[in-house]
Formats: C-alpha cells, sequence, structure tokens
C-alpha cells in the first residue's frame, strides 16, 4: 500500500470537477511500471495542517491483485519510476485516450493468469489503439507503385469483372438463377472493393514498428529467412493468423501440436514489449525499462 501525494492548488475537490485536473492517469502508470493494476479505494482532501476535510469513496482501478510482467524493477531501475511519472506529467500525450486503452489492454495481456488466447487478443487490441491513432490501421498495397502499375491492376480487375459477368449470364441461360446471382455479386465485388486497400493486423504491426523507427521487422524476418517455419508463414502472417484466431473466438490448437504453446508465449511477450516501447517514447521517457522478450532482469534502452 501507499499513499499519493499532491497539491490541489485551487482546483475544485468536488467528483464533478475532479476530471479536469486531478492525475487518475497515475494509477494505470503505476500499474504498467509494476506489472500489477494499482487501485485507489478513495480520495482524501487535507488542510495545511493535514487534518482530513473531506474524503470522496470511489472505485479507482482495482482491489485485486494479480501479478503480471512488470517495466520497471525497483531494485534494478533505481529512480527510474519517478523519471517516468515526472516525465508522463510534462507529456501532452498522457492524458489522451489511446495512451489510455493500449495501456489497459497492456495491462491485461500481460498478467501471468491470463489464458494465451486473452493475452494476444489484449495485446492485439493494444496495438489496433495505437495504429489507429497514427492511421495505420488500413495499408494501401500500391501506395509505392507508379501510376502505370496502378491502371494496369485497375484494367486487369475491370477485364476479370467482365468475364465473371458472362459466366453469370451463361448461368442463367441454364437456368441456375442462384448460382447466376452469386457470380454477378462476385463480378461487382471485383471492381466495387479496392482490391489494393487491406486491413491486415500484420502489416497494421510493420507499419507501427516503421513508424516510431523500431527494427523488430528487419530482425524477425531474417529469423525466419534463416529458420523457415513449416507452414511457410512470414511474421505478419504469423501475427495475423494468431490475433484473428483470438479475437474471432477461435483456440489455440495446442494439443493437436498445430501450434506451439512456446511460440505463442513468446510471440505474447514481444508484442507487450512493442506497446510498452511506443509508450514510452510517447510519454518521453528517457530511461531504461525491463524488456519483456527477456526472461531475466536487466536493464534496457528503447532503441
Amino acid at each position: 500500500t501507499a499513499i499519493m501525494v499532491g497539491s490541489v492548488a485551487g482546483h475544485p475537490t468536488a467528483w464533478a470537477g475532479l476530471e479536469a485536473w486531478f492525475p487518475f492517469d497515475f494509477l494505470n502508470l503505476l500499474g504498467f511500471a509494476s506489472g500489477s493494476r494499482v487501485g485507489a479505494p478513495w480520495i482524501e482532501f487535507l488542510d495545511a495542517e493535514g487534518h482530513i476535510v473531506k474524503r470522496i469513496h470511489t472505485h479507482l482501478g482495482t482491489n485485486r491483485y494479480e501479478m503480471g510482467r512488470a517495466f520497471i524493477h525497483g531494485p534494478i531501475n533505481r529512480g527510474e519510476l519517478g523519471r517516468l511519472l515526472t516525465c508522463a506529467g510534462m507529456s501532452p500525450e498522457f492524458d489522451k485516450t489511446y495512451i489510455r486503452g493500449a495501456m489497459n489492454h497492456l495491462l491485461l495481456g500481460v498478467r501471468y493468469s491470463q489464458a494465451l488466447e486473452d493475452k494476444i487478443s489484449y495485446l492485439s487490441r493494444g496495438l489496433d489503439a495505437l495504429a489507429g491513432e497514427f492511421g495505420l490501421g488500413t495499408q494501401y498495397l500500391l501506395e509505392r507503385a507508379d501510376d502505370s502499375v496502378k491502371s494496369q491492376v485497375k484494367d486487369v480487375l475491370r477485364s476479370t469483372s467482365s468475364q465473371i459477368a458472362d459466366m453469370a449470364r451463361e448461368q442463367d441461360a441454364r437456368g441456375c438463377i442462384d448460382i447466376a446471382s452469386s457470380l454477378r455479386r462476385i463480378a461487382e465485388r471485383t471492381i466495387t472493393t479496392p482490391a489494393n486497400v487491406d486491413r491486415d493486423f500484420g502489416l497494421t504491426v510493420m507499419s507501427l514498428l516503421e513508424r516510431f523507427g523500431l527494427n523488430d521487422t528487419a530482425v524477425v524476418d531474417a529469423y525466419y529467412q534463416s529458420n523457415p517455419r513449416a507452414d511457410g508463414r512470414k511474421w505478419h502472417q504469423v501475427l495475423s493468423h494468431y490475433r484473428g484466431l483470438s479475437q474471432h473466438g477461435g483456440a489455440f490448437r495446442v494439443r493437436t501440436k498445430e501450434h506451439s504453446p512456446v511460440e505463442i508465449y513468446k510471440l505474447s511477450n514481444h508484442l507487450a514489449d512493442i506497446i510498452a516501447r511506443i509508450i514510452l517514447t510517447q510519454l518521453g521517457y528517457d530511461g531504461e525499462y525491463q524488456r519483456a522478450t527477456l526472461t531475466w532482469r536487466a536493464s534496457s534502452g528503447l532503441d
């Protein structure tokens, strides 16, 4: 247990007026640093002599202790928690919704009691929150292609749509109305659904890493090239695969050995580490932290 002490400095002390100035998000930040969500049962207001003049009973954070992965370890990262609180308090990003959302999902994802499916699900949501803030949730696959390539792709799609429409007319002539309707729908989607626009989680993560100058993609791709997977998937495809299973009610098929619990666990740690580095960067933190990808305690820089 602990007490966080600060000055009211003339701000309103009614519950309705606290949102504008009270540092509610510091509790989340303490949870992020320690790996265990921090809560508080009340807020007390004291006079100059230290006497309680008002207490607001509330429910901030949680009242149940659950251990999780810490990103700042007191005995090793001495003084870094204070630095983090100071940097966050000065950062214009600290009170923004995307930071709060990403941090909440991260705290849920790093709990030791969390099932692997839930870990991947929460951490994927945290990355989605960060990607959405920077407009990286959608990929324009031909963004770097020149106009001639874009034009050729459109011509091929129009030609394909026309050929499928011809097939639909043939099925109409044979009396296969249901098949003809399906073919017409496919023909319409061939030209109405943008073929160069995608919402792929793996590609989103890669775009987010590139946005912050983090080299994870190059490192993992090099490893996959030297150690090809049996299913042939690349890293961004692996990310999308596990995220899709966790978000849409699918289970990881560990018993049939289709999925490896060790791989999933390591992947969850990597995703947590990406979220942590981005949050710390956005908060202007310039100290060291505990990497989620290590199995031991050691200070690391964000780069």
